[in-house]
C-alpha cells in the first residue's frame, strides 16, 4: 500500500478510535451510569493498575494515541504539498542547505548519515513537555530528524546541493532516530525505506548505540 493511503487510512483510523473513546468516557462520567459503573467494573480495573504499575501496557509514545500498531513504523512528515504551501523545491534545497552547514556535515559523508533528535517519555506528568526539546516547542525532535532525512534523500535536494558545492555520494543514505533521554534507547526511524545495501551499516549502528 503506499504510504500517502496509509496515512488517509491511519488518519481516519484515529479518528474513528478517538470518537469511540470519548463516547465511552462520556458514558463512564454521566450521572445515569457514573455509581453503577464503578461498582460493576472497579475490580477489573485493579488488574490495569497493577499491570501500568509493573510497566505493562504503558503507551510507547503519545504521538501515537489512536493509530493502529500496524501504521506507527511508516507514519511520518511528507513533502507532498509544500509547494502548494510557498515551499518550492528551491526553498527547500535551501533548507537542506542550512541544516548541513548548521550542522557541519557538508562533505566526508558516511554510507549512513542520521538526524537524532532527543526526547522523552513518561506517565501522568504535568511537566512532561519541559523533558522534550526546547527547541521543538516542548515536542520530541523525531519529526525535524525525519523531515531533515527525507528531505536530504530526494534526487532533486541532493543536485540543487551539488550545483552549491556539497555533493553527496549517491551510496550515502539518511536516517532518522530519537534519543529517549527517559530510557536512553535509540529508536530509528522509517526503516521500510533503508536500502538493502546498508542493512550491515545499520547493524554496525545498533551495536554501537546498545
Amino acid at each position: 500500500m503506499p504510504v500517502y493511503s496509509i496515512q488517509v487510512s491511519a488518519s481516519q483510523e484515529r479518528r474513528v478510535r478517538r470518537q469511540l473513546r470519548r463516547l465511552w468516557q462520556d458514558f463512564q462520567t454521566s450521572a445515569t451510569s457514573c455509581f453503577s459503573f464503578v461498582e460493576s467494573m472497579g475490580l477489573w480495573y485493579s488488574f490495569k493498575l497493577i499491570a501500568k504499575s509493573l510497566g505493562y501496557g504503558l503507551q510507547s509514545s503519545r504521538r501515537f494515541d489512536g493509530i493502529a500498531k500496524e501504521y506507527q513504523d511508516v507514519l511520518g512528515p511528507s513533502l507532498n504539498g509544500l509547494d502548494e504551501q510557498g515551499m518550492t523545491p528551491a526553498r527547500l534545497i535551501d533548507l537542506a542547505e542550512s541544516i548541513l552547514k548548521g550542522i557541519g556535515v557538508v562533505h566526508g559523508f558516511a554510507r549512513l548519515v542520521v538526524f537524532c533528535g532527543h526526547g522523552s517519555c513518561g506517565e501522568n506528568n504535568p511537566l512532561q513537555a519541559g523533558l522534550d526539546c526546547g527547541a521543538c516547542g516542548g515536542h520530541t525532535g523525531e519529526a525535524n530528524a525525519r523531515l531533515a532525512a527525507k528531505l536530504c534523500n530526494q534526487s532533486f535536494v541532493r543536485q540543487g546541493l551539488a550545483e552549491r558545492g556539497i555533493e553527496i555520494p549517491e551510496d550515502t543514505h539518511f536516517l532518522a532516530a530519537l534519543h529517549n533521554t527517559t530510557t536512553d534507547a535509540l529508536k530509528v526511524f522509517d526503516l521500510h525505506l533503508l536500502p538493502s545495501t546498508h542493512t550491515k551499516d545499520l547493524e554496525e549502528l545498533q551495536t554501537l548505540a546498545s
